[in-house]
């Protein structure tokens, strides 16, 4: 970049007549729009406060609205949740008592001893309790207060709303096993002439015909967390000068931290002469949806007068409760005398510090011109001259960049790989472990409820194993592991895939496989075990479970199933095979 000798005098002298003349224009400009900007102030400042204040109000309503219904989203969630624990942990016991005597107790006393086990089990003061009935509607265990029905069918039984109830879950327990209904009765100890919606949970007991089955009212577990709900609230609202307000669609007032004698009143009927004032307004409101701003006489906290009050209200999400809070025109008055004098004495301060400020700059304006002038030639070649080696050294640097990214990637992919690696294969018999077994099986059981491809699961595990660690070492118990992990690998399809369970436990997963030939492949196997010499002065064989996934299993519940049936192989004698029940 070439600059000519008839450009020189214009970078001379300009600079001494622009930057000045440019610095009195942009005082005279910024002084004249401050100036337009106070004024605008001024008629609009009791409007901006107000609408600051109905945001901030809006807001804090909006956020405590919102955590309210984020609370009270959980009592239908942990509604679920109590009652199948319950119903759950009567059924493990009644398991638990029928394997340890249906094979000596005749099935009436096995059935008492398993009903008297449960029967003390009820909670919320007797609403809630087991019951037992069987597929025939026969009740088994009822509550005390239904008791006499003990023995006789209640299949035809109806809810409130007419609704065959019993058929209802004898239908659910056969088709799924377990699930959850709702119906509508009336209370052991409520009002009798009115009905309550309640969330019941039944499952199947597995013998018997039976199903277990447990409730619990939704008022009774609404009622607990409204009231911790309330005071939570009132802590968080006297933290404020503005109190927040709560009231139902009834009319009745829930919350009010700044007079808690209003709480239990109710807005339409109260004598209150406070309340008697605003009954109209809120009448009005209660029986449409509520979001916006109401005004209304109420006396201030601190004067104790009436006075103007900017109130908003809303509906909670998802409840009854209508809650509120807002600020007293008293207030904004006091609030927008204090700001207009700020804002006069600001203006003030301003201008005088302009003019200072501004004479200041007008003289090392022009100073600073006749440098400037000059310093502007001479950056103009070196600006040329920079431009080209910062150019050069980053074309280096991108070069650079461009190869250290590629060796990075290339290193980055071979650390996954080896990661990947890691995560899935078992360190001693270098076959699949647990980890990727539960990956896969997740994803056959998807395969299975999309396109119905059926599948079986074999388990087997080492017999007297820990006797072969006692007497050879675990160094020969690793060598036998690895052994068996290489020789069964060997016979299975390609299809088919093994898996190091934990310690000398496998599975083997056989896609596309029904029980049948799953049984076949694990008897092959095991005679493959049983034939194998493994340098031992005894035969290495093998106990093995068998099963095939039906619709309603689970990762747990198949496992569960192969875990059962292989240990029903070690009872039988080990070495040998049990196969699910066909069903």
């Amino acid at each position: 970049m070439k600059i000519t000798n008839s450009i020189v005098p214009v970078f001379i002298w300009g600079p001494i007549f622009i930057i000045p003349t440019i610095t009195i224009l942009l005082l005279a400009y910024t002084m004249q729009k401050k100036d337009s900007n106070y004024h605008s102030s001024l008629h609009v400042l009791e409007d901006n406060i107000i609408e600051k204040n109905k945001k901030r109000v809006s807001e804090r309503v909006n956020n405590t609205s919102n955590l309210i219904s984020y609370e009270k989203s959980f009592i239908k969630k942990e509604l679920h949740k109590r009652i199948q624990q319950r119903v759950d942990d009567a059924k493990k016991i009644a398991i638990n008592l029928y394997n340890q005597h249906h094979k000596t107790l005749e099935e009436k006393q096995l059935k008492r001893v398993i009903i008297d086990a449960i029967r003390p089990l009820v909670w919320n003061g007797g609403e809630s309790f087991i019951w037992i009935l069987d597929y025939k509607g026969v009740f088994y265990l009822a509550p005390e207060y239904l008791r006499h029905l003990e023995g006789t069918s209640i299949i035809n039984f109806k809810d409130a709303t007419g609704r065959e109830v019993i058929k209802e879950e004898i239908k659910l327990v056969k088709s799924k096993g377990s699930g959850f209904l709702w119906d509508t009765f009336t209370k052991p100890n409520g009002k009798k002439d009115k009905q309550y919606k309640q969330l019941a949970y039944v499952t199947d007991f597995g013998h018997f015909n039976w199903y277990l089955g447990s409730s619990e009212y939704l008022d009774t577990a609404t009622k607990a967390t409204d009231a911790l709900l309330l005071e939570k609230i009132s802590t968080i609202s006297t933290q404020h000068n503005e109190h927040i307000f709560i009231i139902n669609r009834d009319g009745n007032i829930l919350l009010h931290p700044s007079n808690p004698k209003l709480q239990g009143e109710n807005i339409l009927s109260s004598v209150h002469p406070h309340m008697t004032r605003i009954a109209s307004i809120f009448k009005a409101g209660l029986s449409e949806k509520i979001n916006r701003f109401i005004q209304y006489p109420w006396p201030h906290p601190v004067s104790k007068e009436l006075n103007l009050k900017t109130t908003y209200v809303k509906d909670i999400e998802g409840t009854d409760w209508i809650i509120g809070s807002g600020f007293f025109a008293g207030d904004i008055e006091k609030l927008v005398d204090t700001e207009k004098e700020k804002i006069v004495l600001q203006h003030e301060e301003y201008h005088q510090d302009t003019l200072t400020l501004g004479s200041l700059l007008i003289i090392i304006a022009f100073i600073l011109s006749v440098f400037i002038s000059r310093w502007l030639k001479t950056l103009f070649k070196l600006y040329e001259t920079t431009i080209q080696e910062h150019n050069s050294k980053l074309k280096e640097l991108n070069e650079h960049l461009e190869a250290k990214v590629k060796r990075r990637t290339i290193r980055l992919e071979n650390a996954n790989a080896k990661l990947e690696r890691l995560v899935t294969i078992d360190a001693l018999t270098k076959i699949h472990n647990r980890y990727y077994f539960m990956e896969r099986i997740e994803a056959e059981i998807k395969r299975f409820h999309r396109y119905k491809n059926v599948f079986s699961l074999i388990m087997f595990d080492l017999d007297y194993f820990k006797q072969v660690n006692d007497n050879y070492g675990h160094q020969k118990g690793d060598e036998i592991l690895i052994s068996i992990s290489q020789l069964v690998q060997g016979s299975l399809r390609d299809t088919d895939i093994l898996f190091r369970f934990g310690g000398e436990e496998f599975m083997i997963l056989l896609p596309q496989t029904e029980l049948e030939e799953a049984y076949d492949i694990a008897d092959r196997t095991r005679k493959m075990v049983e034939e194998k010499q493994f340098g031992l002065d005894t035969a290495t064989t093998i106990s093995i479970g068998v099963v095939e996934f039906q619709e309603g299993d689970s990762v747990d519940s198949i496992v569960s199933k192969a875990d059962t049936l292989l240990y029903q192989s070690k009872d039988k004698g080990r070495n040998s095979i049990s196969k699910m029940p066909k069903e």
